[in-house]
């Protein structure tokens, strides 16, 4: 099942220092109910993968009902229509370059589930270990290896940003649910 992380409003500090709403400190929360649960601007999925696979394997099926579930709270004139940005990234366990073609083909795994499921993809970005958090014994690499897509039904550049080290991050002021996928290797 889907697990929802957050919903707010972020602070342009934040947006500014290249965190994802998923990182970023909301500034007000907005209460679930009436409001922002159904109609949200901006809907957030991380989907994650085990060591060195580019699918999800047998946790697909959970990965694509929390698809499903953020194209409908993120698809607010109900025309079935919603656009995704698109990113992918791994551990630094491995090579650079190995890790650059793992992230791109977690980025194709996840672009195609994505449309799959009706979302047209606007932008994409694989970035490899760029973000990683590193490979130490402390470092949760688990976390590293990811797709995240941001769905929008709001107009392509009124709510997303491009940043300047290449991550697509959401306007600030803007609204946001998150949702991650099921966990792996565990």
């Amino acid at each position: 099942m889907s697990s929802l992380r957050s919903a707010g409003i972020f602070s342009a500090a934040a947006v500014a220092a290249g965190l994802s709403s998923a990182q970023a400190e909301p500034r007000a929360l907005t209460s679930f109910g009436d409001g922002l649960e159904r109609n949200c601007p901006v809907v957030e999925v991380t989907g994650y993968f085990c060591t060195d696979k580019d699918t999800c394997g047998d946790k697909e099926p959970a990965l694509r009902e929390v698809l499903r579930e953020a194209i409908e709270k993120a698809d607010t004139d109900k025309d079935g229509e919603v656009d995704g940005y698109a990113m992918a990234n791994t551990s630094e366990v491995a090579s650079d370059e190995y890790n650059q073609r793992l992230s791109e083909r977690r980025l194709a795994y996840g672009i195609k589930l994505a449309t799959e499921e009706g979302i047209t993809i606007v932008a994409s970005r694989a970035f490899g270990e760029t973000f990683a958090q590193g490979d130490s014994p402390d470092a949760n690499v688990d976390e590293d290896r990811n797709f995240t897509l941001l769905i929008t039904d709001d107009g392509r550049d009124k709510v997303i940003t491009k940043l300047p080290d290449g991550r697509f991050a959401v306007v600030p002021g803007v609204a946001t649910v998150s949702y991650d996928g099921p966990a792996c290797n565990q």
